[in-house]
């Protein structure tokens, strides 16, 4: 070891790879910085382009995936603050509806370890993104509540991760007052959606109908039976009608046949002539 550090060549060359390897990290920062500035700059002018924020990083790699060499790489470019990238390309698919890839986005983000006072602010817009699934339209059943109210509870969860909790489970103390207000709004829609919820059971009780177990080849039968009833009552409405018709059809008859008797003196058959 001595012998190799007493070789001024090779401490020379040692020399050089070194002051190399600190200029290329420098640059490297300095590129980063640069390109994330101007990002940034531009997203908050309203311009939320995919592609700019896709070029801050090596390549997005979906959460869900196991760990790649792109994911190994990206998070080298990116260092010291590799969940930057990760995360500034969710918040730009989230303003382009792209909910499913923001949240992709922001789960690799917090797998990159960002430090607590950033944490929250990742976690609270990947419960945002996870929310905005939920489509106001689209609850028309119990089943679409139960599906709501399952995604009101994972973004919810979403806040409680946090090592201090962003948002506290018990009670208004967590780390982030937004996520905190965040929290107090995700629970007023989950009591609006439960007392929905039971309005629709209580309307199933009254009406077994309106139950959305009922299939589409049901709906149809029962639909088709409550027409053939309808047109059953109408027949039998016209035929009860018809028969009132000629019952007091039959009483007139039978009016006219006793002042007919009263006329002749009660005798009944043909007119037999005057006998003169």
């Amino acid at each position: 070891m001595k012998r190799i550090l007493s070789h001024p060549r090779l401490i020379r060359i040692a020399l050089i790879i070194l002051t190399l390897l600190l200029f290329l990290t420098f640059g490297k920062l300095l590129i980063t910085f640069v390109l994330n500035e101007n990002f940034i700059a531009k997203y908050h002018q309203g311009h939320f382009d995919p592609n700019a924020a896709k070029g801050l990083f090596f390549e997005p790699v979906s959460f869900n995936e196991p760990v790649s060499f792109n994911k190994l790489i990206s998070s080298i470019l990116n260092w010291p603050e590799s969940y930057i990238a990760p995360y500034n390309y969710g918040n730009v698919l989230y303003h382009h509806n792209d909910f499913d890839g923001a949240i992709d986005a922001y789960r690799q983000a917090l797998a990159l370890h960002p430090p607590d006072d950033k944490e929250c602010a990742i976690r609270i817009n990947l419960a945002l993104a996870m929310l905005k699934k939920i489509k106001e339209d689209d609850i028309k059943n119990i089943k679409d509540i139960d599906e709501a109210l399952s995604i009101l509870h994972d973004a919810k969860e979403e806040l409680f991760q946090h090592q201090d909790g962003c948002a506290h489970r018990e009670d208004n103390n967590g780390h982030s007052p937004t996520a905190e207000q965040l929290k107090a709004d995700i629970e007023k829609k989950e009591e609006e959606l439960r007392e929905k919820k039971k309005q629709l059971q209580e309307q199933q009780q009254n009406d077994p109908s309106e139950s959305e177990e009922e299939t589409p080849e049901e709906r149809e039968k029962r639909e088709r039976e409550q027409r053939e009833r309808e047109e059953q009552e109408k027949y039998n409405d016209l035929e009860k009608e018809l028969q009132e018709i000629q019952e007091g059809a039959n009483e007139e008859r039978q009016e006219d046949l006793e002042r007919s008797r009263n006329i002749y003196g009660g005798r009944s058959g043909s007119y037999g002539g005057k006998k003169w």
